[in-house]
């Protein structure tokens, strides 16, 4: 009689390691399905061609955590990362070239769902809090904006031009062009009604000691007030 009991009880052991393991993992229209311990959904995957898939996985809580798209055993295509609320913070296009993978698109976004930056093949890009761009490089130039959206700085062809305002007055907005490469640089300043308040340029020589520098001054209404010049040693300054 104990027999029989034992035997039993091994059977229905048995069956219940099977239902337990069918549980974990599902095949079912032509996608394959695993659970947690407690019921919920870990991941799904979707066969899309030979040794090729997209496996989607999940936290316990049921959100979202991941989706990667597998093909020929290698990570490609489109790749999605989830934070532990379901909210996408990451999403990635990517190919391998070679031993090295390639970015053909990458997108990420913060805990509010705002994007903070931009790949793809041509340019890049990241953004402020409010959604204006930040900065943004292409194969040409890049360009830095305040948060406002006005142009900050942009680099071209190794030149940089500045735009800001005056640090004694919020009111004057300055230009500025900077050449590293022949080592020059010149600025220009205006007031709130657009007239130029002050002009500065300056070229350094092969030594890197002397320079040429010239540097005015002009009242609100534009008439010249103040020069200062220096040639090599020799400095000029003029009140007018």
């Amino acid at each position: 009689m104990k027999i029989k009991k034992r035997i039993v009880t091994f059977t229905l052991l048995i069956a219940a390691s099977i239902a337990f393991a069918q549980s974990q993992n599902v095949a079912q229209n032509g996608a394959k399905y695993s659970f947690y311990p407690n019921g919920m959904l870990k991941s799904k995957v979707i066969s899309i061609g030979p040794h090729s898939y997209v496996k989607i996985q999940f936290n316990k809580n049921g959100s979202i955590s991941r989706q990667k798209t597998i093909i020929m055993n290698a990570e490609e295509g489109d790749q999605r990362l989830y934070n532990k609320q379901g909210q996408l913070i990451e999403e990635r296009r990517i190919y391998l070239a070679g031993h090295k993978y390639d970015v053909h698109l990458l997108k990420q976004f913060d805990e509010n769902g705002k994007m903070t930056y931009y790949e793809d093949t041509t340019v890049q890009k990241h953004f402020y809090s409010n959604g204006n761009i930040r900065s943004i490089k292409d194969a040409t130039s890049e360009r830095e904006y305040y948060e406002n959206g006005s142009l900050k700085e942009e680099t071209k062809d190794g030149i940089v031009y500045s735009h800001y305002t005056n640090y004694n007055d919020s009111s004057i907005v300055c230009e500025s062009r900077s050449d590293p490469k022949n080592k020059e640089f010149s600025s220009k300043c205006h007031n709130a009604q657009g007239i130029l308040v002050e002009e500065f340029s300056r070229k350094y020589f092969e030594d890197d000691v002397d320079r040429f520098e010239i540097r005015k001054k002009y009242s609100d209404s534009g008439e010249l007030i103040y020069s200062y010049e220096r040639k090599g040693g020799v400095i000029t300054k003029k009140k007018y």
